[in-house]
């Protein structure tokens, strides 16, 4: 009877062993992060505030370009980096959208958009072709600006 005893009491052990191990199992695999990519809404966000700017450069609308901008624009272009305020970006583009008219302002390859984890912070990289700019001409001049 012992024997039978000490083999029972042992094999409850092991099978007590196995299942904490395939819970442990279970657990972390429940905890793994997914090879599935998730949706990225604060992502996605970036990508149609990229939207909305290509809007506002075919009506022309400087405040709806600004509503989508931080109040210090940081850019990056040609190698050169770029800061400007909301007073600077607006003289400018009212200035740009006075005398361009936009035939093609389109994404030449994917954006790449990014978000920190904790939401803070997110980025863009874009290269747009603007397509054949033309310049509108002055009511009292008949040549075009450039």
């Amino acid at each position: 009877m012992k024997a039978s005893a000490l083999d029972s009491s042992n094999t409850r052990k092991f099978s007590h062993r196995i299942g904490l191990s395939f819970l442990a199992i279970i657990f972390c695999a429940t905890d793994a992060p997914s090879s599935i990519p998730e949706e990225k809404p604060a992502e996605a966000e970036l990508l149609a505030l990229h939207q909305c700017d290509r809007r506002a450069h075919f009506t022309h609308d400087v405040e709806a370009l600004l509503a989508t901008l931080p109040p210090e624009f940081v850019s990056l272009r040609d190698g050169n980096i770029r800061r400007q305020s909301q007073d600077e970006l607006r003289k400018r583009f009212t200035e740009y959208f006075r005398v361009a008219e936009f035939t093609a302002w389109d994404d030449l390859e994917p954006p790449i958009a990014h978000v920190s984890p904790d939401s803070q912070m997110g980025w863009m990289i874009v290269r747009v072709k603007r397509g054949q700019m033309a310049a509108r001409r002055e009511r009292n001049n008949d040549r075009a600006l450039d």
